[in-house]
């Protein structure tokens, strides 16, 4: 910068989901100079991080209060730790696709694995290709379903009909006292450059209370994230919507460690997922052409995502750059409770 600043630095501290510490702090900064704001580290186990934000002063260009720039720091990151709920089953089908039990009751719609999101204006290239294998007209097929004892792998393939398979799976589903263990390997073709996303997608009744710890408060992508924070949000999923005259993706969260949706809580063993929970199905999405077509059933579509690409923009720039692309080869391991 080549002007002094003035404004005010608030400092928060925040371990497993409490504020530790806060600052406020006045600044006046000349060009190329640097003013040290200190903190209190937290003792915890848990997730911490330190958040910044720059609020300006009354200058006349600005409201006094309006936040210029924010940032955050991790001090300890996401560890899994063992979690247990209520009696949670599942039960598989003949396709790969599988469904949540508790006590007898079926509490989520037939989980399916799908590659499929709602195109993106940015995705009307890509698109080109993605349809050359139907990816709209996808189906899981299993090609083996074994079980031993509280355990049940399932291998097969996403295909479409006269096409020819373009990812292959292994999901490795582990019944436990209180909690189901969810793994999935994908690989994908080399008839394919790239995916919109490779992840699970499920519907549960009702309008659920989302919580998560991931970047929020608005949606996040790998590309699309800085703007954001890694921190601990809440909304209600009818909440979740964007007002795109042409509806399509919108409203993921990246960078996830758990998300708790209603009762069903699922967390991660080891990477951060991608998900995204919101009032429309992505078949929903993808079947309508105005925004004020689509039609809400007043449950809650989610998806969790082992890899989910980039927002980017190609619609009218470079493509999405290789970094921010689902990868051909990934995996994804989680545990679900009930509470």
């Amino acid at each position: 910068y080549f002007a002094p600043i003035n404004g005010k630095i608030s400092v928060t501290v925040k371990a497993a989901g409490k504020v530790t510490y806060e600052s406020v702090a006045e600044i006046s900064l000349m060009p190329n100079k640097s003013v040290l704001i200190p903190f209190e580290t937290p003792k915890s186990n848990g997730y911490s991080a330190v958040y910044i934000s720059f609020a300006s002063c009354k200058n006349g260009l600005v409201e006094e209060g309006t936040e210029l720039a924010k940032a955050f720091f991790e001090l300890t990151p996401y560890k899994f730790t063992e979690v247990s709920g209520k009696n949670l089953e599942y039960k598989v089908n003949k396709d790969g696709s599988f469904a949540l039990y508790a006590s007898g009751e079926k509490i989520t719609s037939d989980i399916y694995l799908t590659d499929l999101r709602a195109y993106l204006d940015n995705d009307m290239y890509d698109k080109n290709n993605w349809l050359k294998f139907n990816i709209e007209h996808v189906f899981q097929i299993a090609d083996e379903i074994t079980t031993n004892k509280n355990e049940t792998v399932i291998k097969g393939k996403l295909v479409a009909q006269a096409s020819v398979p373009h990812l292959g799976y292994t999901v490795t589903l582990k019944q436990g006292e209180g909690f189901v263990d969810l793994s999935l390997k994908y690989n994908a073709k080399y008839i394919i450059e790239f995916l919109p996303r490779v992840g699970f997608e499920f519907a549960v009744k009702g309008d659920k209370n989302i919580e998560y710890l991931g970047y929020g408060k608005g949606e996040s992508y790998s590309d699309k994230h800085h703007y954001t924070v890694k921190d601990e949000f809440g909304y209600k999923a009818s909440e979740n919507e964007c007002p795109y005259i042409k509806p399509q993706e919108y409203g993921s969260h990246y960078g996830a460690d758990y998300v708790k949706i209603g009762d069903l809580e699922i967390y991660t063993k080891d990477k951060s997922f991608s998900f995204s929970a919101k009032p429309y199905s992505t078949k929903e999405l993808c079947s309508k052409n105005h925004d004020f077509e689509l039609v809400k059933t007043g449950d809650t579509y989610v998806n969790i995502d082992a890899a989910m690409s980039g927002i980017g923009t190609h619609s009218c720039g470079p493509e999405l750059p290789k970094e921010h692309r689902v990868k051909k080869a990934g995996e994804l391991n989680l545990r679900i409770i009930l509470k």
